[in-house]
């Protein structure tokens, strides 16, 4: 079921050098500004870009000053909102929702 495992599948992908993170993005009138992908077989979101003016580039941007982990290109997107492999559905969210609670793997 969606929004269950996250973490199981998270474990299962974990390797020396990698690390899993959540951070929550709030919207606020403008786009997530993350250009994503995923393949057929793949049950997360590859990050593939950042547009300028976005929440996520405005994340990025604070940060730099809080020391907090910013969104890079490459980074997995394993869930969103608690939805988990089903890329379908997490884009829905990216779609549909104000706050987005986003657990990344690098």
């Amino acid at each position: 079921a969606a929004g269950t495992g996250e973490h199981e599948a998270a474990e299962r992908m974990a390797a020396p050098g990698r690390d899993i993170f959540t951070l929550t993005l709030r919207k606020d009138g403008s786009s997530l500004g993350l250009n994503v992908s995923h393949e057929e077989q793949e049950r997360t979101l590859l990050v593939e870009g950042i547009f300028p003016g976005s929440a996520a580039e405005a994340w990025n941007s604070r940060c730099a000053a809080t020391g907090e982990r910013a969104v890079c290109v490459g980074d997995q997107i394993l869930g969103i909102n608690g939805i988990s492999r089903d890329p379908e559905q997490m884009l829905q969210q990216c779609r549909e929702r104000e706050v987005l609670t986003l657990t990344i793997w690098r």
